[in-house]
């Protein structure tokens, strides 16, 4: 029949199948390879997804969701992690009022009107009938004080003269304007230049920044005993709250290191964040209570003491827990517990001088939590002392 295509001969055969042979070879060759591909690209894919997901939870990172500092979230606007208390500003309605009482009052002005808004007669022998008080609050005249010291030489018939202990100098400042000073520099962290300029255009003081670094040169000498004893205090604590920020010092990055409890506060300021620091501060080295503190690992060096991490941290980590979730596998937990802890564990002392603590879900209904989600998030065994 035409166009049917002729079999292959007998004598054919053997290298037909050969060739079949062969290309088969290479398309299951190619195949594999192309398998091959297809898994590295999977992989790579999948390389690919989870380094997506991290730069978007970096990106996503602020102050309110990570340990970042406000001053790393840029032009936003600040976000506080208080919430609303439903007060308005101001004095609430029917509270006391802030005018001192009568001891209190320094100057007494009485303003009497002179002509009657009516008749136009003279009010000087009128009757005075209610009395209304009004009271300002101001500032007296500020100058400096000048106190002159006159030391007596004496001496009596044998001849020798003794002289009085008194002023060192012949003009020199006292100790309230250096007090005043050294707190604005290290207080309200004024610059030397700035304090200088106040000290002269409020006190009328002319105060070389020179004179500034050594007033508080001194006020460091005196305060030696003070810190040691602050130092010794805070390592025979049962809790102790260490921190570190950086700061700026002659154009180089260093760290203000806080080791605190409610009535106890030591700082250093040092040129390093880690382990050099903790040991020229001397209290996470030697501190056999509990450190609360970030996630700074050079912390975990000392096994000596206990280690909890602050419960501001928390309260910033677990929103981005939340958020930053599979949509189809949402961490329900952390939003929990975040609602639950809520923002009073870190707001400070309250107005009785005690710290609220947070109010963190019922033992029995967070274990019912863990139980569901250990499955999810296996976790292991926490050694509070590591």
């Amino acid at each position: 029949m035409s166009g049917t295509p002729s079999l292959p001969s007998q004598a054919e055969l053997p290298a037909l199948v050969a060739e079949l042979r062969s290309e088969l070879a290479a398309v299951r060759a190619e195949l594999a390879a192309a398998r091959a591909e297809i898994a590295q690209l999977g992989a790579e894919n999948a390389r690919l997804r989870v380094e997506n997901a991290e730069l978007k939870r970096r990106l996503g990172m602020n102050s309110k969701n990570s340990s970042k500092p406000p001053s790393g979230d840029g032009l936003a606007e600040p976000v506080s992690l208080r919430k609303p208390s439903g007060r308005g500003p101001g004095k609430p309605k029917g509270g006391a009022g802030g005018a001192a009482a009568g001891g209190g009052l320094d100057v007494v002005k009485v303003h009497a009107p002179a002509v009657c808004g009516g008749c136009a007669g003279y009010l000087a022998s009128a009757e005075v009938v209610p009395v209304e008080r009004r009271q300002v609050f101001d500032l007296p005249d500020i100058r400096l004080r000048v106190t002159e010291h006159r030391l007596e030489h004496r001496r009596r018939g044998c001849g020798t003269v003794t002289t009085p202990t008194g002023a060192a100098a012949p003009a020199q400042y006292g100790p309230g304007i250096k007090s005043l000073a050294v707190y604005l520099l290290n207080r309200q962290h004024l610059p030397y230049e700035r304090c200088a300029e106040l000290l002269a255009e409020v006190l009328g003081a002319e105060v070389a920044t020179s004179t500034l670094l050594e007033w508080a040169g001194q006020c460091a000498k005196a305060v030696v005993a003070h810190t040691e004893a602050v130092r010794a205090q805070l390592i025979a604590c049962d809790v102790v709250g260490c921190d570190e920020t950086g700061t700026r010092i002659a154009g180089r990055t260093c760290w203000v290191h806080t080791a605190r409890t409610r009535s106890l506060t030591l700082y250093l300021v040092h040129a390093k964040r880690g382990v050099a620091a903790f040991e020229a501060m001397g209290v996470l080295p030697h501190l056999g209570g509990i450190a609360v503190r970030d996630g700074w690992k050079p912390c975990k060096t000392y096994t000596g003491a206990g280690h909890a991490l602050c419960n501001a941290h928390h309260l910033r980590e677990l929103p981005a827990v939340a958020e930053n979730a599979p949509k189809d596998q949402p961490e329900i937990w952390a939003a929990d517990l975040a609602k639950a802890a809520g923002i009073r564990g870190c707001q400070g002392p309250s107005a009785a001088g005690r710290t609220p603590r947070a109010s963190f879900p019922a033992p029995v209904r967070w274990r019912e939590r863990n139980r569901q989600d250990s499955a999810r998030h296996p976790q292991p065994a926490v050694n509070l002392r590591q």
